[in-house]
């Protein structure tokens, strides 16, 4: 599965599309909840993130999910 996410989303959109994104940005301490509605974009120029690297974060995040999920699959 091809991860559909680009810097014009919200937060919120996001974590609809990919919700294992909230790890990543908990991890950078990106508001998701509160911050929501801003983009990608936005949060990346505001708190002075790589925009290309936290969107590689985020597909990462999801590819890994989805490994692990077809793995438990295989075994049951």
């Amino acid at each position: 599965m091809a991860v559909q996410i680009d810097e014009n989303l919200t937060l919120n959109e996001v974590v609809r599309r990919v919700p294992v994104a909230v790890a990543v940005f908990k991890r950078r301490g990106i508001d998701a909840c509160c911050g929501g509605e801003h983009t990608l974009v936005q949060i990346a120029k505001k708190q002075g993130f790589d925009l290309f690297a936290l969107l590689e974060e985020i597909r990462k995040e999801a590819e890994e999910a989805e490994r692990v999920s077809k793995d438990v699959d295989r075994h049951f």
